[in-house]
């Protein structure tokens, strides 16, 4: 009997030490595929190609579970070289903590890398202190071709799910909805991101500031407004969100149309400038002209022409300046707006073809100049 009770304790040791390196070498491997899919996401959360909610999820799966593998790996290497009883227990009781320690980190883990991981896709921080305007249109392009991509899979998705109604077909209408939603609001926040950015590029003494600060605040509402969509589970967690956002509609509207009138009419007047000096440099030359050699008549014309398309008739001017006064939100609809912005830039493009007109006089001018 004692024979076989050694070859029972023997096997049971040998069994134990078999299991305990499976159990190991299991846990490793899922240890080290989760690190590199973590870092792989950590990467496609920069490049904007994942939603950080999938991320999560991953970053779940690892401590969860590539933890509490090795803590059972462990246990059993534990219970190999346990020999009293009273270490046993001791180790019984390490063991039980070391199991339970990757559910009681969890949040907390969580919590530290949603405060660093999230900054990625945060537009009011220094990631993108540098971005030029041309990175934010790119950027913005970029974006939108998301959104139309996540539109068709919605659609398909919500096709799916009034056609068979299943629990399978609604969590997968339900996720396809979440993608989009995100993907809208990502685009909204790419667009309110490149205004600012561009306003910000104007001279300094030219930059309006409180509408750049209200485009700032606007960026940290759809910030907000993209962890809201990450934690939606339910359809009418969907329909609140979403008039959430739609509610900001108004006035993310009239601040995009104050922006690019602030933009265009700046970039005009730069224009404008550089005409009046390339003027002014003429008239100067026409004065130094004391031998009648040039056709002063013509060339008088011609600057005088050119002068002339500089601005808009005081008619269209006033005109511009009633539209913009009129440029407020609105609840009710967006559609006045847009009328009046169209009519706005119907006026801006007066404004630059008077300027073209204004090029041209000054060219025939130099012509003049150079060959009389």
């Amino acid at each position: 009997m004692k024979i076989n009770t050694n070859i029972d304790l023997k096997t049971k040791k040998i069994l134990i030490k078999t299991i305990s390196v499976l159990l190991l070498t299991q846990g490793t491997y899922i240890l080290i595929t989760t690190i590199f899919d973590i870092f792989k996401y950590t990467n496609q959360i920069a490049s904007k190609t994942i939603e950080y909610f999938q991320f999560q999820e991953t970053l779940k799966r690892f401590i969860i579970d590539g933890i509490s593998i090795i803590a059972d790996a462990i246990l059993g290497f534990m219970f190999f070289f346990s020999h009293s009883s009273k270490i046993k227990t001791i180790h019984y009781l390490i063991a039980i903590i070391i199991f339970f320690l990757p559910f009681i980190l969890n949040q907390q883990i969580l919590s530290q890398v949603e405060k660093v991981i999230p900054t990625v896709n945060n537009p009011i921080t220094t990631v993108y202190a540098q971005t030029s305007s041309q990175q934010s249109i790119n950027d913005l392009q970029y974006q939108l071709q998301q959104y139309r991509n996540a539109h068709q899979e919605y659609l398909s998705a919500k096709n799916s799910y009034l056609n068979f109604n299943t629990l399978n077909s609604k969590e997968i209408a339900i996720n396809k909805t979440k993608i989009l939603l995100s993907k809208r609001t990502q685009t909204l926040l790419s667009y309110v991101f490149a205004l600012r950015v561009n306003l910000l590029e104007l001279p300094l003494n030219q930059q309006p500031l409180d509408l750049i600060t209200q485009l700032a605040s606007k960026e940290e509402f759809l910030s907000d407004h993209l962890k809201q969509i990450e934690v939606i589970t339910t359809l009418d967690q969907i329909n609140s969100i979403s008039q959430n956002l739609q509610s900001q509609y108004p006035q993310i509207q009239i601040l995009s149309y104050q922006s690019l009138l602030r933009l265009i009419q700046e970039h005009q007047e730069i224009q404008r400038q550089l005409l009046i000096a390339q003027h002014q440099n003429l008239e100067k030359l026409l004065l130094e002209d004391t031998n009648n050699e040039l056709d002063t008549q013509q060339i008088n014309k011609w600057l005088n022409d050119s002068n002339q398309s500089l601005n808009l008739s005081p008619e269209s001017q006033k005109t511009l300046d009633d539209l913009v006064k009129k440029l407020k939100p609105i609840t009710s609809s967006l559609v006045p707006n847009q009328r009046n912005f169209s009519k706005i830039l119907n006026l801006l493009d007066q404004t630059r073809t008077q300027l073209l007109k204004s090029v041209g006089f000054l060219q025939e001018t130099i012509k003049l100049f150079k060959y009389g």
